[in-house]
Parts: C-alpha cells; structure tokens; sequence
C-alpha cells in the first residue's frame, strides 16, 4: 500500500495524459483481505503528504496481476509469485526496486546496451505516439523487460526491499526506499508521456 499511495501524490498536481489515464492499487501476495491500514504506515504516508484514507487490503490473484501493464512488487520473491499467478505477465512484473535499477542503466547506459537502449521501442514510434499515452507507457515497460535480459547479474537481494520491523523508524526507511525506487520508474514513464504529447 506504501507504493499505492505514494505513487498517487506522485501524480496528485501533474496535468498530463500520464495522471488522466492510468490507474494504480496494491494487494498482497499474503494479504489478508479486509484488514485497515497499519499505524505506522498511517502515520509514514502523512509525513509525505499522501492519501491515509480509504484503505482495506486485499490479495493479489492472476486476474489482478494478468489485467495490469505494470506490476511493482516489493521483493523478487513476491514478484516470483506473481508471474507464477500469470505466466504471460513476466515481461511486465518487477521487484520495484528491479524497475528503478533498469531504468537508470538504461538512461545513463553501460558497457553492453549500446549508445541507446531504447532503440527498437523508438523505431517502433517510442515517446512519439500522437498522443497514444497507453502505447508509449508500454513500451517503456517493454524496453525495460528487453534490458532485464541484457544488464548484468545482479543478486535478488539487491533489489529487494523486506517487510519492515514493527518500529516506526523502521516503517520510515522501508518508505523511503519504496518512495525512491517508485517515483524514479513512474518518473521516466511520465516524461516519456509528456514527449510524446508535444
């Protein structure tokens, strides 16, 4: 629910196609559905100025995961467990922290992508769409599932980010990261929109 809610103060103020035509919720792969927000996370979320309200949980299922063009898990165990729920979502399912890391070596490259990492979704019409917002956000994701198979091995602990421990420090870091590793994948999705509409 951290991601949720703070991906949509990410978008609350930006006028763009990116906030008008996309839609984000959260589930947990062991959620038990019906269950309030935690203290902690009430109490991290307002700090940053985000939506508190509103909130029961529920569980992720194939359907969830199978109708969404991106899915953001907190772990690659989690993410593991949801491609395994929808198979055909693997090029569109990461550990949020995966998503971020990919993102940035494709924008500031490395040895082994080339000059341009996009360049296949930009022949394609990539980031110059007439405007087909849902068009341009999935062939970012698509670009950044065709580097996942290029970049170098890194351990999946790497970009994991673990379930905090009941403390509220503890709640504050584990926001930070999810804050820093969201904001910077749906970050490069909404300027790649916005190109796209000039």
């Amino acid at each position: 629910m951290l991601a949720e809610r703070l991906a949509r103060r990410y978008m609350v103020g930006r006028r763009s196609a990116f906030v008008e035509q996309f839609h984000v919720s959260s589930a947990g792969t062991q959620a038990i559905p019906g269950r309030p927000m935690h203290p902690y996370v009430g109490d991290v979320l307002r700090l940053r100025d985000a939506d508190v309200g509103d909130f029961a949980s529920r569980r992720l299922t194939g359907r969830l995961v199978s109708e969404s063009d991106l899915v953001l898990t907190a772990t690659t165990e989690e993410r593991d467990r949801a491609i395994s729920m929808a198979p055909a979502a693997l090029g569109m399912t990461f550990a949020m922290c995966e998503f971020a890391r990919l993102v940035s070596l494709a924008e500031h490259g490395y040895e082994g992508l080339g000059e341009d990492a996009f360049e296949h979704e930009r022949s394609e019409g990539f980031g110059r769409l007439d405007g087909d917002t849902a068009r341009t956000a999935r062939s970012v994701v698509s670009a950044v599932h065709r580097i996942r198979g290029q970049a170098p091995y890194a351990p999946p602990t790497t970009d994991d980010i673990p379930d905090p421990l009941p403390t509220r420090k503890a709640f504050e870091e584990c926001a930070d990261h999810v804050e820093a590793s969201v904001l910077r994948g749906l970050d490069f999705i909404r300027r790649a929109i916005d190109d796209g509409h000039r």
